[in-house]
């Protein structure tokens, strides 16, 4: 005998067959009888033969498959009447269905498809119901029917792009029907970068394979290839590449070449080096594309830049005369590849005809003219050595806006012009630039004769990224008669070292050195005044530095700024020779170090693990030379503590203070700082602080520093310092030293880090009852309510270590001594903490 069907496969045989006949209009299949209904219609039959004798058929259900076999008895009359309750249900809801879809045939969606979409979606909606009838899930019909329009569409515009071809080789065939899927997916997504890249891998592949593929493309697959690879992004660097191939493919094919594909062709050409075809190309196109108010700002905008970057200035102008002076006009800004055009000529009658530009070029925009704007034109003159005109041009840039009249580049050059009116012409008169005077036109008002102004300029360039202008304003200054102050050239130096050119740094250090020497110079006179017999010894010939030629001038004598740069510049260079010097130097320059200098020494001796020889330099330069720490020094030293405590890899505890010493040395200068400076400390160095205290298993001094901390800088544990606090805890006992670094994959490790949190549970559960019992149990939505508890909950966890063995009285005593010598027996987290557990 077969094996009998499960009652839920009975169900799911139904409802399929009746979501056929119901949806897909299958009215002559009917649902052939189950196995269990014929046997009991056989056993029936049977009856009238043998009346006397009893037949009793069981019905069974098998599942599994092998060994896990496995069988149980069914009730087929109870399975039908299931199957045919649900059968009822699943009628009711496709009758739902249909009358909502019926709805939505008569709304705007599918009306507007063509008949052949239309037909599609009836299908798959068809397909669609019967996966809702056999799933029983609910749907909303009109989303449903708005994805499947959305799928036609895309599937008939993906049949409508295509190319046919006859029978091929299975080879050929391949490649056609990737690209045809290729194409498909560009019509639809066309940004999309690996689309694109397949798409132009198949187009290349059936190019080389399939001799009449070309011919065989329509105008629509053109259009999306065209549209696909003329995507402007990163992600296709070959763009001007592949639309010059494509362009070429539909010319050679007889295909139509709109007027923006003419142009961009031209560009493509221009920009894959044959410029001389580019420019003939474009010169074809004048009195056909050049003609049309659709695309001739586009075009003549090309011609300008073409002309512009062969080095023909003049054509440049007279084509972009021609676009500014036509009926529809453009952007004035089209001088601007003309300005730099000319200026790169070299010569004096280019320089004034890119000035005279300019000037027309403000002019004409007023207001409009941008930040960006004034940064091309400065760079322009500045790159063509014109520092002047540069000057001039920053000039105005400060002034726009401001309500200062005769005072700009357009009030000086109709002054020089005598002219009254306004800049009405596009072209500058050859004649006109001979009577102007490029140096009348410079001339800088007299609040900006000073080294703000300058200086503003040199920042601004060095936020560009161009240190060699900043350079020539340097040099401007001193041409103007202002001499630039030592942050200027800091700046400069600082600049020319991140380069990372090894010209640019040799000139960064010269300048450097230069500064330097002028310094003990300066040193060496205000002592020879005082006492012929002393001075500051110099760097000496030997040591000596020569200026760049272009900066042989007298420097500003350096600045601990200097020092600063040059220290960082050797110590990540790992040049402790020359920071040995400098630091030699910084003494005879009579010089105060900063915390920024004193920090770089540090961290490379932290870097060179002489930990001992960091502290003396922290000593010697807070307490004799004045020095000021900030948190970067605090940052460091705590550093060097956790690798000082960590009894694996330090063994010598000499020369250097206990976490007790070091954080009473920090509280010492906490006064001192600045709100800033208290928004400098880090999650990372107050982790780093409570990990030392562990470290060297000094629970009180954890707790003590804990709650200094949250005085201080308003700092609280969370789960990454309690885990730390909790780690501490569960080595202690351990005997073996090797083994106090503990394995957290080890047994006993994972019990000793279990027995502690089960205690820190049980604290939690008390707080939370305790807290009942008065009223005020926690907001679990204020988190400073939250980090109060969490504070507090560690504490007693530290408190009942501490106190272990009925030590509770000796406990309190240990930890206001502790705060005694870490500097924070005043603390008010501290005192209020020590009150609640006395």
């Amino acid at each position: 005998m077969p094996p009998l069907t499960l009652r839920g496969q009975y169900a799911r045989r139904s409802s399929m067959l009746f979501t056929c006949q119901s949806v897909l209009g299958c009215t002559g299949l009917q649902p052939r009888r189950s196995f269990a209904s014929r046997a009991k219609t056989r056993a029936n039959d049977g009856e009238g033969k043998k009346a006397d004798q009893k037949t009793i058929i069981k019905h069974f259900a098998e599942t599994g498959t092998g060994d896990n076999r496995k069988r149980r008895r069914i009730d087929p009359e109870k399975d039908e009447l299931e199957v045919n309750a649900e059968a009822e249900k699943l009628k009711a809801k496709i009758g739902q269905l249909e009358g909502e879809l019926r709805r939505l045939r008569e709304g705007p969606i599918i009306s507007q498809l063509s008949g052949e979409d239309r037909d599609r979606l009836e299908k798959a909606i068809g397909e669609r119901l019967a996966n809702v009838a056999h799933q029983g899930s609910p749907i909303d019909t009109e989303q449903m029917t708005t994805e499947l329009v959305s799928g036609a569409r895309s599937k008939g515009n993906s049949r409508a792009i295509r190319i046919d071809s006859g029978p091929l080789p299975r080879k050929e065939q391949l490649y056609l029907d990737k690209f045809n899927g290729f194409l498909g997916e560009a019509a639809s997504k066309p940004a999309d970068p690996n689309t694109r890249k397949e798409l132009w891998r198949w187009y290349s592949l059936c190019k080389q394979n399939l001799p009449p593929f070309l011919h065989l493309i329509p105008q629509k697959a053109w259009n999306v290839l065209y549209d696909s690879q003329n995507w402007l992004s990163v992600s296709n660097p070959d763009r001007q590449a592949h639309i010059k191939a494509i362009l070429e493919d539909m010319a050679a094919t007889g295909h139509e070449i709109k007027g923006d594909q003419k142009i961009a062709y031209i560009e493509a050409l221009f920009l894959e080096g044959e410029k001389e075809e580019a420019i003939s190309e474009w010169e074809g196109g004048i009195k056909t594309i050049g003609v049309l108010d659709e695309f001739s700002e586009q075009f003549w905008g090309l011609g300008v830049k073409m002309f512009a970057s062969i080095g023909d200035p003049q054509r440049a102008q007279n084509t972009a005369h021609i676009l500014l002076s036509s009926r529809h006009g453009g952007d004035a800004r089209i001088w601007l590849p003309v300005i730099i055009a000319w200026n790169k000529t070299g010569e004096e009658s280019g320089f004034l005809s890119a000035w005279s530009l300019y000037v027309r070029l403000k002019d004409r925009l007023g207001p409009r003219m941008s930040m960006e704007d004034y940064d091309t034109i400065t760079m322009s003159f500045l790159n063509a050595g014109k520092k002047d005109l540069a000057l001039a041009a920053f000039r105005d840039m400060m002034l726009a806006g401001s309500s200062s009249e005769g005072e700009d580049s357009i009030s000086f050059y109709k002054r020089s012009l005598n002219l009254v009116a306004n800049l009405q012409s596009t072209s500058p008169d050859p004649s006109e630039l001979s009577n102007v005077s490029l140096q009348a036109l410079t001339v800088l008002p007299r609040r900006f004769q000073n080294k703000f102004f300058y200086g503003s300029w040199m920042k601004k360039l060095l936020g560009m990224g161009e240190v060699d202008s900043a350079v020539m304003v340097v040099e401007l200054m001193y041409e103007r008669g202002v001499n630039p102050d030592a942050r200027h050239l800091n700046g400069i130096i600082g600049a020319w070292l991140r380069t990372g050119r090894a010209e640019s740094r040799k000139k960064a250090e010269d300048m450097a050195w230069g500064m330097i020497q002028e310094r003990l110079d300066f040193v060496q006179k205000r002592h020879a005044s005082g006492s012929p017999t002393s001075g500051a010894p110099s760097i000496g010939a030997g040591g000596h530095r020569e200026l760049p030629n272009f900066l042989r001038r007298r420097v500003p004598p350096a600045t601990i700024e200097t020092f600063s740069i040059l220290v960082q510049y050797y110590l990540r260079r790992s040049k402790f020779d020359e920071v040995e010097k400098l630091s030699g130097h910084l003494q005879m320059a009579e010089i105060k170090p900063n915390s920024y200098f004193m920090n770089h020494l540090l961290y490379s001796l932290l870097r060179n693990h002489d930990r001992q020889a960091a502290w003396q330099m922290y000593t010697n330069m807070t307490r004799e030379g004045g020095v000021k720490p900030d948190i970067s020094t605090f940052t460091c030293l705590w550093d060097c503590m956790k690798i000082h405590v960590d009894i694996l890899k330090n063994r010598k505890k000499e020369g250097f203070p206990q976490p007790r010493r070091l954080f009473r040395e920090m509280v010492t200068w906490y006064s001192k700082w600045s709100a800033r400076e208290y928004d400098e400390v880090s999650k990372e160095l107050y982790d780093q602080i409570i990990r030392c205290f562990s470290l060297i298993e000094d629970q009180v001094g954890t707790l003590v520093a804990l709650h200094a901390l949250r005085d201080m800088f308003g700092m609280h544990p969370d789960k990454d310092t309690v885990r730390i606090i909790v780690l501490q805890i569960a080595r202690l006992g351990t005997l073996n030293v090797r083994s106090r670094r503990l394995n957290l994959s080890d047994s006993n490790t994972k019990a000793s880090f279990a027995r502690v949190m089960s205690v820190l549970e049980k604290l939690t559960q008390q707080r939370h009852e305790i807290l009942e019992k008065e009223g005020g149990q926690p907001d679990e939505k204020d988190l400073k309510v939250e980090a109060e508890e969490s504070l507090w909950l560690v504490s007693e966890l530290l408190r009942i270590v501490i106190a272990r063995g009925g030590r509770a009285a000796e406990a309190a005593e240990d930890i206001r001594k502790a705060a005694s010598e870490m500097g924070v027996e005043g603390g008010e987290s501290v005192s209020k903490y020590l009150d609640s557990i006395v």
